[in-house]
């Protein structure tokens, strides 16, 4: 289990600065690139996501994001998973991610 997470963790940190890159190309120059992806070990599949926000480092970003923001952010994570390993290999389908983006 122990092994499990610090993969889990090892794969979140990988992707962190790729999401905030994918999600800067969404919303340029909004400034709010800088992410951080953790798993919480007191709480079963949950994912802790920080971003700068206002000068805050780890602000949680549903307490700012509009949910707009907030659903291209998940994007960006799926999209930052995508590439992780052969990337020009990888085929991801996805169903109805513009239905809330402004």
């Amino acid at each position: 289990m122990e092994e499990r997470r610090m993969f889990t963790d090892g794969v979140l940190k990988a992707i962190a600065a790729d999401v905030g890159r994918i999600y800067e190309a969404v919303h340029p120059g909004e400034g709010l690139n800088k992410i951080s992806l953790e798993l919480d070990p007191n709480k079963r599949a949950s994912l802790e996501i920080g971003a700068s926000f206002a000068g805050q480092a780890d602000t949680p970003p549903q307490a700012y994001f509009s949910q707009s923001h907030l659903d291209t952010l998940g994007i960006c994570v799926f999209l930052a998973l995508a590439m992780l390993e052969k990337p020009s290999e990888t085929i991801l389908v996805l169903d109805d991610v513009l239905a809330s983006v402004d």
